[in-house]
């Protein structure tokens, strides 16, 4: 574990979850193709940006010997769905029904398995229905976070 932040554990640990339990491709940010199939991307706060975060963290010290620091923050990513047809129901229906798999996953196991890490909490921040080019149908993305808190 890095002893710097949690971040870099935590998203490791997301990622093999998500990987042993979803019927999804889960990626470490963007993949180079997202035209075909649900995924579930780690490190991504906006799939139309540039330079969005991937996590972010807050640390301070609680004792004063400073022997560890509490630190929070949070871990964004997508969910796309793409539909193959020109439905959005369908494309939302199934994002959002991955986000519920997910969220059942963090209620599961709060820590994700890694020792330091005291809490998760998921929250799906917002959603964005998306028309794809050249007939491939329409698509959806449902934003979320994962907030933490990790003692150092």
């Amino acid at each position: 574990m890095s002893r710097t932040s949690v971040v870099p554990d935590l998203i490791d640990s997301l990622i093999a979850l998500c990987t042993a339990s979803m019927d999804c491709t889960v990626s470490d940010t963007w993949p180079v193709d997202m035209n075909s199939g649900p995924r579930i991307l780690f490190g991504v706060e906006d799939l139309d940006g540039e330079r969005a975060r991937g996590a972010s963290s807050r640390q301070s010290w609680p004792h004063a010997s400073k022997v560890s620091r509490d630190e929070e923050g949070e871990i964004y990513g997508a969910i796309w769905v793409t539909s193959g047809v020109e439905s959005a129901k369908d494309a939302r229906d199934a994002a959002y029904g991955l986000s519920g798999t997910l969220e059942s996953l963090l209620r599961a196991d709060v820590t994700v398995g890694v020792p330091a890490v005291l809490w998760t909490s998921y929250s799906p921040d917002w959603y964005t229905p998306y028309r794809l080019a050249d007939g491939f149908g329409v698509a959806c993305a449902v934003y979320f976070s994962i907030s933490y808190k990790a003692r150092l």
